[in-house]
């Protein structure tokens, strides 16, 4: 098996608020091996974004503050890492696309120099080749005219447009590992079928690996290779594509999975979904944090938090696991078909 070149074990994030400590982050680990794309899903408020923006020394600190673990990119743990080592990382090894480009781009600055920016600051180029590089990078997302837009502002684009402007940055030192948190949220559906198609062509092409950020399932079955379901700060589940949607293990997943119309159920006229809302995470429950929204609940899931407990038979997987005490030995088996097979 590869060896990832990204592990993250154990990393728990809080945030300091007038009225507590919100406990973002509980304990989420996971690996990232080369060549692949890994889709973080989950709805909004589960700790996705701070997930991965904490591994980019992004957080503000304070009120954010990493309370446990390790984020290990080859043998250099990130989270130990100096400001001034962080910026040499940063957009050299680790590259990050965000949700809302017109936000997220200097409106003082031509895009052009903005993605020159990066390249002068990791690679020493002259102005004279950075540019060079910034047209060649403006065409590789399929920029038209790209020596022209050059020297245009980023209010000169249209969304998916700047999106991809964003993607061209994000890539400029061609990273190991690019994260794109929620890149089609703002755009329309035919746009958000062409970014996610350059964004797989990209990836192949110069063997990238990526960690996508979603919410959204459709997207996470056209181009994920493995899936990590976060929950209330934790993730619940995680496997390969095929299996998270061909036989989910945990009920949120199933709950999920449930919720996505299906144009083959003609009979169908109303679109399930999951009771209740997830837990306040000031003052995160004892138990499993979905178990109040389970329909298949037992005692033991409001008492004690389950560990991720292994689906993977020959034991050779680590990245195929629930978090549910549906798995255990001693649980009834009319419960674990009740809550999996939507």
């Amino acid at each position: 098996m590869k060896e990832p070149i990204l592990k993250v074990r154990d990393l728990a994030v809080e945030f300091a608020t007038y009225g507590g400590h919100v406990k973002a982050v509980r304990g989420v680990s996971f690996d990232v091996f080369p060549g692949e794309i890994l889709s973080i899903v989950g709805e909004s408020g589960c700790g996705k974004s701070v997930t991965l923006q904490t591994l980019m020394g992004l957080i503000p600190c304070p009120p954010g503050r990493v309370t446990s673990g390790s984020a290990f990119l080859g043998d250099r743990d990130l989270l130990k890492m100096s400001r001034q080592e962080m910026e040499s990382v940063r957009g050299k090894e680790l590259g990050m696309i965000f949700q809302d480009p017109l936000t997220s781009l200097n409106p003082t600055m031509s895009v052009g120099a903005q993605i020159s920016e990066v390249i002068i600051k990791h690679e020493n180029l002259s102005h004279k080749a950075a540019f060079k590089k910034t047209v060649d990078l403006m065409k590789l997302v399929q920029i038209p005219e790209a020596e022209k837009r050059w020297g245009q502002f980023p209010h000169e684009f249209s969304g998916g447009m700047r999106q991809r402007i964003m993607i061209a940055i994000a890539l400029a030192c061609r990273p190991k590992i690019l994260i794109a948190d929620e890149p089609t949220t703002a755009l329309d559906v035919t746009i958000q079928g062409q970014i996610l198609e350059l964004l797989k062509q990209l990836q192949s092409e110069i063997n990238m690996s990526v960690i996508l950020i979603t919410h959204d399932l459709g997207v996470v079955a056209s181009v994920s290779d493995r899936v990590a379901v976060m929950y209330a700060g934790q993730i619940v589940e995680s496997g390969s594509v095929k299996e998270i949607f061909g036989s989910p293990a945990h009920p949120y997943t199933a709950g999920l999975k449930s919720a996505i119309p299906n144009p083959l159920k003609t009979h169908q006229t109303v679109l399930e979904s999951i009771p209740g809302s997830p837990p306040d995470l000031f003052s995160p429950p004892t138990g499993c944090a979905f178990a109040v929204r389970c329909k298949s609940a037992m005692k033991v899931c409001l008492q004690s938090d389950p560990p991720p407990m292994s689906l993977d038979k020959t034991s050779l997987r680590a990245d195929r696991f629930s978090k549910c005490w549906l798995h255990h030995q001693y649980a009834p088996l009319a419960l674990k078909e009740k809550a999996l097979h939507a």
